[in-house]
C-alpha cells in the first residue's frame, strides 16, 4: 500500500472508513474488500490514474502489486510505500502452446533457469524489496 508522507496509516488495521484507490479487476481490489471490509473502495481503470488519486488527495490510500508502487515512490518523494506484505501473488510468462513458440519457450525457460540457480532471484530481492 501507498500513502502521503505524514498519513498515519501503517496496516490494514488502519483502513476501516478510509478511501482506498485500486485499479479495477485486479487482486488488489479483492484483497481490500476482504482484509478491510470496512474501507470505501474507489476503483480506476489504469495505474496513472490510480496514482493521480493520491496525489489529488482523492483517496487516503492506494493498492497495488509492490513492483508498480515501487516505481511511484522512486520518482515521487512525497509518497511512501508501506512495509510489509499481505498476500503473496506470483507472476508469470505465457506463450502460445503450438510448435512455432517452442523455441522461444525454450529459451526463456532457459534464462529462468539460468537466473534461479544463479540467485539472482534472491539478490534482486534483498536488493529491491522491503520485508
Amino acid at each position: 500500500m501507498m500513502i502521503r508522507k505524514g498519513e498515519k496509516i501503517r496496516s490494514f488495521a488502519d483502513l476501516e472508513d478510509k478511501v482506498i484507490g485500486v485499479v479495477v479487476g485486479t487482486t488488489a481490489e479483492q484483497n481490500i474488500k476482504q482484509f478491510a471490509p470496512r474501507a470505501i473502495v474507489k476503483s480506476v481503470r489504469t495505474y496513472k490514474e490510480l496514482y493521480n488519486l493520491l496525489k489529488e488527495d482523492k483517496v487516503d490510500v492506494i493498492s497495488s502489486d509492490a513492483a508498480i508502487l515501487r516505481g511511484f515512490e522512486m520518482d515521487d518523494k512525497e509518497v511512501i510505500l508501506l512495509n510489509g506484505r499481505y498476500t503473496k501473488e506470483y507472476y508469470g510468462i505465457a506463450t502460445r502452446k503450438d510448435e512455432e513458440s517452442e523455441s522461444l519457450r525454450n529459451e526463456v525457460n532457459d534464462i529462468l533457469n539460468n537466473l534461479n540457480a544463479s540467485n539472482f532471484f534472491i539478490m534482486m530481492g534483498k536488493t529491491w524489496v522491503s520485508d
